[in-house]
């Protein structure tokens, strides 16, 4: 039967034509209706009358319960109430280039027909969040892409700080500069910067050479040509930054991202000379950026959607706190705490002591107090936002020559080690007494001291007089919606200048704690109650005083189990049955008699879990060997692999593409490079496998390290073996974990001449190692708890499956399969085609069968030389080779198993 589609095609001068949907509500009602109030702030002095004359009718009753399907067709914009429109149809269809938001929660304003309901429902939750609350970011087609190269312009104390935060997260760096000495001195911030984060351990030395690797240093643009984003940090210098981007324009592809690192200026100056104003934004940094956690994402009215979804990617990429704010002078942060150094200025104007100003400030609980802080970012920064501030505020602007008077007096705080402190390397910052006759210049020239003679404050007056224009200030931000919410203020300050989360007398905290948990008790409207901590901190411990308040069940008198040597089996259950425990660190915990198939009988499998979390309970209840409660994995940064045959290069690709260094040992130069090839054809077949990219293979090799010798065993974490064992011993720090990745010799041989029988311990893999996913770990009597939770841990790392098995010839897996390898020669001998037992057993489900697999290959070498069983070509499948019948007929011959010489027949 024949239907009718009628399609409403809306006036021009209405929403729906010129490449439109419908822009949503025009918000500039609002000042005509605050208008009819003679500026009294109550809403029953407005005329109200003037809001449209709309009702949630047409969305709810008319649209989507009624009985004949609706469908939005959506060209262009469709924002506010225009996408709720939208989503009131029973369908919708839309141009890849349509534009969805519901802008008006970004102004306070919930959209009035169920929008925060409806959108959740159809795009899911984090994309909903995304359309409505992230500035700029509409489209719901929008994919973040890839950033993997990004190009730093200047090597200072910020371009230098911003490297290093792209190199420790694996992104490629092209670091420009004016001149090879700037060039240098840019390389030597970065390797300085990259020593203190191992010093800080929060890097490891091998990823510190890995991240230098990703470095390349430029002197002009011809590096630019393939990068993904370009930021900019130069000195704060209009005509300079307006240069530098009519020139990367040029060059840099259409998809690159041109971001600034300026903190004071207006973004459309420094881009009115491009014409890529879609593409230009801000990435502020905080001074040191590859350690301050805040990314502020600055947004013209031109900037595309894309270049903001891109850089909140990068920015969680490197592991900061991304924040989008508007457009202007200082964005948020430092227009927020401009008046910050200006209030401080002021007092030292007035008469106060610097270094008291610094110790009432970090007091409070900034980290470091206002001149320490100008002390570290560098005068030049501040020299050069001065007339920025000025033309901006006007008189809101203190106008000092502080600064100027001490480059005047050769300081130039931390960069040279003089400022209003004294910045000496490896020591903590010392106030400089020397620096008080610029101070008292100053003043002299400032003359606000009534009648010469400095002021007279209390430390809560100096803090006041610093932080209420800083409030003051961040009204003036939201007022001008530089930011969306307050919420994105405050997180901006907490991480990016550091601004205390929380101030509280301790002494109060229990009382209030009392008293706010018995009121949210009480209450009926409260379902649950969330206890949480401030600065990273729960709850400092447990008072011992308690003892006197606990409520007894059973026992009328605390009880507390002191541990010292070993408590297992029913001997840990005693201690858990007690009301605390204390122990020596040496203390050996566990329930052994799990891992006989014996139950607790006095209920530790459920007691253990309650006190210390149930996966270290699980490790201590199942793990043999690892009863330490205490105890913790190490960590391996490097491991030397002795043996670069078909397994040693296995386990030493394994342990490259998990970021582990390696070193290759071998008994010679042919040898080694042997070991070197099969390493690179490994990681080559990962990258044709999927699993692994071709980025990532020069950075494997770039960890590994070739050796004739033990020279380079000096400051590895552990030595995996496949035949010797005395000597290195010799080599090894008492720290060294020693594996063996032999498959079937009993580990008591192997270490008997030895006098570290506790490090010794099995690290069988399989073959290929770098693919089959077991690692069986191999424990004796006397292999330390230690060494059998690092091995673990590594295997984890190296995304094994650990299994820890005992000791024995064969182990648990070669023993339980050495006869799957004898029955398929024995039935070979019998006169079966090789070929087809591999078929059969292949059929059963088996990857390979054994004749493949490296198990049975008992005559040729195997896959190592590509002739065995099956003929091995570069890129293709193996090939059975009829070639080696002659080699199994003289096998048969000798067996003498075929009866009366003639093939046994089998099913």
């Amino acid at each position: 039967m024949p239907f009718l589609i009628l399609v409403v095609v809306l006036d021009s001068e209405l929403p729906g034509a010129g490449g439109k949907f419908c822009g949503g509500f025009d918000i500039n009602v609002f000042t005509k209706v605050h208008q009819t109030g003679n500026g009294m702030p109550f809403t029953l002095c407005w005329d109200v009358s003037l809001m449209p004359d709309v009702s949630v009718e047409l969305v709810s009753n008319l649209m989507e319960e009624g009985k004949k399907p609706s469908v939005a067709a959506i060209q262009g914009l469709a924002l506010g109430g225009g996408l709720e429109l939208a989503m009131g149809c029973h369908g919708r269809i839309s141009t890849p280039e349509a534009q969805l938001g519901l802008p008006e929660l970004t102004l306070g304003i919930f959209p009035g027909f169920g929008g925060t309901q409806r959108l959740p429902r159809l795009v899911g939750l984090p994309k909903a969040i995304e359309m409505m609350l992230v500035p700029g970011v509409t489209d719901i087609q929008l994919k973040p892409r890839q950033i993997r190269k990004v190009a730093v312009i200047g090597g200072g104390l910020m371009g230098s700080g911003i490297a290093t935060a792209l190199l420790v997260s694996n992104i490629s760096v092209v670091l420009k500069e004016v001149n090879p000495q700037f060039l240098q001195r840019g390389e030597k911030m970065i390797a300085g910067n990259l020593e203190g984060l191992v010093k800080r351990g929060s890097l490891t030395k091998d990823k510190m050479n890995k991240a230098m690797s990703l470095l390349k240093g430029a002197l002009d643009y011809s590096d630019f040509k393939d990068v993904d984003m370009v930021i900019e940090a130069v000195i704060e210098k209009i005509p300079l930054k307006q240069s530098i981007f009519a020139d990367i324009e040029k060059i840099c592809p259409k998809h690159c991202i041109l971001a600034t690192n300026t903190s004071t200026i207006d973004l459309n100056v420094v881009g009115e000379k491009t014409n890529s104003q879609d593409r230009i934004i801000g990435a502020h940094f905080f001074s040191p950026a590859h350690i301050m956690p805040l990314l502020e994402i600055v947004r013209t009215e031109k900037t595309s959607p894309q270049a903001i979804l891109d850089l909140i990617t990068v920015g969680k990429i490197i592991k900061k706190v991304p924040v989008v704010v508007g457009n202007c002078t200082g964005f948020a942060v430092n227009r927020t705490f401009f008046p910050y150094t200006q209030g401080s200025h002021l007092l030292v104007s007035l008469g106060i002591d610097v270094f008291r100003i610094d110790r009432v400030i970090s007091s409070f609980g900034m980290p470091m107090g206002p001149f320490q802080l100008q002390d570290v970012a560098g005068y030049g920064v501040a020299m050069a936002v001065k007339d920025i501030y000025a033309d901006a505020f006007g008189e809101r602007n203190l106008d000092s020559n502080l600064v100027d008077l001490m480059i005047k007096d050769g300081r130039q705080g931390k960069i040279n080690g003089k400022g209003y402190y004294i910045y000496e390397k490896g020591g903590k910052p010392k106030p400089d007494p020397s620096v008080q006759h610029v101070i008292e210049e100053y003043r002299k020239g400032a003359k606000a001291m009534p009648g010469g003679k400095p002021v007279s404050l209390t430390d809560q007056d100096i803090l006041e007089m610093i932080f209420f224009p800083v409030v003051n200030e961040a009204c003036r931000v939201m007022d001008e919606n530089v930011v969306i919410r307050a919420s994105d203020l405050d997180i901006a300050s907490i991480l990016g200048m550091g601004f205390p989360k929380y101030s509280f007398a301790a002494s109060d905290f229990f009382d209030g704690l009392t008293e706010k948990y018995g009121e949210a008790m009480a209450r009926d409207d409260v379902k649950a109650i969330v206890l949480t901590g401030a600065a990273g901190k729960f709850c400092g411990g447990f008072d011992i005083n308690t003892f006197a308040q606990i409520h007894q069940t059973e026992g009328a008198k605390p009880s507390v189990a002191a541990i010292q040597g070993l408590a297992l089996g029913g001997g840990l259950e005693l201690t858990m049955a007690c009301h605390a425990r204390i122990s020596t660190p040496q203390a050996q915990l566990g329930l052994p008699e799990l891992t006989l198939g014996i139950i607790p009988g006095s209920g530790g499998t459920q007691r253990l879990p309650r006190l210390i979390g149930l996966p270290k309970a699980i490790e201590m209840m199942l793990v043999p060997g690892v009863t330490n409660v205490q105890l913790k994995p190490r960590q391996i940064r490097k491991v030397a692999v002795i043996g670069g045959g078909l397994m040693g290069a296995g386990i030493a690709t394994a342990l490259l593409v998990s970021n582990i260094s390696v070193v290759l040992k071998e008994v010679n130069a042919q040898f080694l490079q042997r070991g070197q090839n099969m390493i690179a054809a490994n990681l080559e077949g990962l990258v044709k496998r999927g699993s692994l990219t071709k980025d990532r293979i020069n950075k494997a090799m770039s960890l590994l390290k070739c050796a004739l010798d033990y020279s380079e065993f000096k400051d590895v974490d552990m030595v995996i073996e496949q035949s010797i064992f005395s000597d290195i011993e010799k080599i090894c720090p008492p720290h060294w974990i020693l594996a063996t990745n032999t498959s079937t010799i009993d580990l008591n041989v192997i270490g008997e001449k030895t006098n570290s029988q506790d490090r010794i311990i099995g690290a069988h893999f399989f073959s290929p190692a770098h693919i089959m996913p077991l690692l069986e770990i191999v424990r004796t009597e006397k292999t330390s708890p230690q060494a059998i939770l690092d091995l673990i841990t590594l295997g984890k790392i190296v995304k094994k499956v650990p299994v820890v098995v005992g000791n024995c010839t064969g182990f648990a897996v070669n023993r339980a399969f050495f006869p799957y390898g004898q029955s398929a020669k024995l039935l070979v001998s019998l006169g079966i085609d090789v070929f087809r037992i591999d078929r059969v057993i292949s059929s059963f489900g088996m990857p390979m069968g054994p004749f493949q697999s490296e198990i049975s290959v008992f005559i040729f070498s195997g896959k190592s030389n590509g002739k065995g069983y099956y003929i091995y070509e570069k890129g293709r499948k193996p090939k059975p080779d009829p070639s080696v019948q002659h080699v199994i007929e003289e096998y048969r011959k000798r067996a003498r198993t075929t009866p009366g010489g003639k093939v046994f027949i089998l099913m």
